[in-house]
């Protein structure tokens, strides 16, 4: 089921004070200054890779419309945001794979009843991944967009803007989220993690998570885990005589992980390896077992094979 916040959830809300985003802060400026000249466009999108961001930036650029403190993070206003429960404004989003029309439905019925006086006139609506959305969900919403209620707000995020109507982007301002730096995201990660990590590890979780930190964050809460199951794809890349896919098969029923997880995961290994003997990286998860298991150049097309057959495998959903 999409959530429609009515109630707040622990699991369920935006994560950090609104002064600790990661490299907006000139977008944010520019976004309260139309919040205070009152031409705030009425229909924005974000778009941008997954885990850089977009959804706190959703509730940082709606709670200017509330707070009136200069989103000061701890005022009823900020908090009900943060924790997806003001009563003017409505999340839209879905584990599932699917936006309904059902879902959207409620926008239009949210934004149509008048906003209390204590916020300034504002009613917004905040939809997560609009890329999910079904052909009924969208025309649904587009009629929602050709005639916006007075005071009313969308904000509407997407992973994939390639796959987002046209008629969806001509009637939103298109706002492209870059991942932050990385000084701003190895800053970023080292102030929310409980562990301290090397900076050699946050760049690498940064490089495999293509530069988002919030899905760098995720893996290194999970690191030791992560080890362990790249140590065990390592061996199974040294492995060339051992029957490489019932390993991963079995990898993948021990840690409840997609194959092609697995798959991805072998091809950051193997290219952090060639990197290693390029000599453009100092250490590689291979590196520990070339010694034992004699790896050289010769064996990484058996390796590269096995990934062939693993990625093969994930494709067959088997």
């Amino acid at each position: 089921m999409a959530r429609h916040r009515k109630k707040p959830k622990e699991t369920s809300s935006l994560s950090c004070m609104w002064q600790e985003i990661v490299g907006r802060q000139e977008l944010i400026a520019s976004f309260d200054l139309l919040w205070a000249r009152g031409r705030t466009p009425p229909v924005v999108l974000l778009a941008g890779r997954q885990g850089v961001g977009k959804r706190l930036l959703a509730g940082r650029f709606l709670v200017s419309a509330y707070c009136q403190n200069s989103a000061c993070g701890n005022c009823p206003d900020c908090l009900d945001i943060k924790r997806l429960d003001h009563e003017e404004v409505l999340w839209v989003e879905t584990d599932e794979p699917n936006i309904k029309r059902k879902d959207i439905e409620q926008v239009s019925e949210h934004l149509s009843i008048q906003a209390s006086g204590q916020s300034q006139g504002v009613r917004s609506v905040v939809i997560v991944d609009i890329e999910k959305l079904t052909d009924q969900a969208v025309n649904s919403l587009l009629k929602t967009l050709e005639e916006p209620a007075k005071g009313s707000h969308i904000v509407m995020t997407t992973n994939a803007k390639g796959r987002v109507l046209d008629t969806l982007l001509s009637r939103s301002v298109d706002i492209k989220v870059e991942p932050p730096t990385r000084v701003e995201s190895i800053n970023f990660l080292r102030g929310a993690l409980e562990r301290e990590f090397s900076e050699e590890v946050l760049s690498t979780s940064l490089r495999r998570s293509g530069g988002s930190p919030g899905l760098a964050l995720t893996e290194l809460l999970d690191y030791d885990a992560k080890m362990e199951i790249d140590r065990y794809i390592s061996t199974c890349l040294i492995d060339i005589d051992g029957d490489w896919l019932e390993a991963a098969a079995e990898l993948a029923k021990v840690y409840k992980l997609p194959v092609i997880e697995l798959a991805n995961r072998a091809e950051v290994i193997l290219n952090q390896h060639y990197r290693s003997l390029l000599g453009v990286e100092q250490k590689s998860c291979l590196l520990e077992f070339s010694a034992r298991g004699g790896i050289d150049i010769g064996v990484m097309e058996k390796q590269r094979k096995h990934l062939q057959q693993l990625r093969q495998l994930a494709g067959s959903q088997k």
